[in-house]
């Protein structure tokens, strides 16, 4: 997304290892994550809003005169406005993104939906639609395809767009 640069922070070298938080690296944070733009000369000028790569390039521009940090998602209000977004403020988005969906197609959302249950849904669906169980793993970190098997893996039916 132009406006936004991918970042990687290190410790720096005077600091002490001992100070350093003892996390565990992982792998999949340093991924470039490519998005495809939906093709425009689709029938329906609707179908335009859908893509990702849009909505991002708009997002940024929104939010470019106020942007306090290359972080791409930013609080939009209060003393916070600009900077980056907190995941616990992420998680939110994701959950009422999901809720709102089900409500605007006059669905009920019974799933008890949670964040991080995104990574379900969301490894499963590009499972039954295809894609590898290697790119998925990649995607999502894991080392070997049992964390799927064993924690993320739904019954999802393929459905025809």
């Amino acid at each position: 997304v132009p406006g936004i640069r991918a970042r990687r922070f290190s410790r720096h070298p005077e600091t002490p290892a001992r100070l350093c938080a003892q996390v565990p690296t992982t792998p999949f944070r340093d991924q470039v994550v490519n998005l495809q733009a939906l093709p425009l000369e689709e029938a329906d000028p609707a179908f335009a809003l859908l893509c990702p790569v849009r909505a991002l390039r708009i997002y940024v521009d929104r939010t470019r005169h106020f942007r306090r940090t290359e972080q791409l998602f930013v609080c939009f209000g209060g003393q916070q406005k600009g900077n980056a977004v907190s995941k616990l403020r992420l998680a939110h988005w994701v959950v009422d993104a999901i809720s709102l969906s089900y409500q605007n197609q006059g669905e009920p959302c019974s799933l008890g939906v949670q964040a991080h249950s995104t990574r379900s849904v969301a490894s499963s669906y590009a499972l039954a639609h295809g894609a590898s169980l290697a790119d998925i793993c990649r995607a999502a970190g894991w080392a070997t395809p049992n964390t799927f098997a064993r924690f993320y893996n739904l019954r999802v039916e393929a459905v025809s767009s």
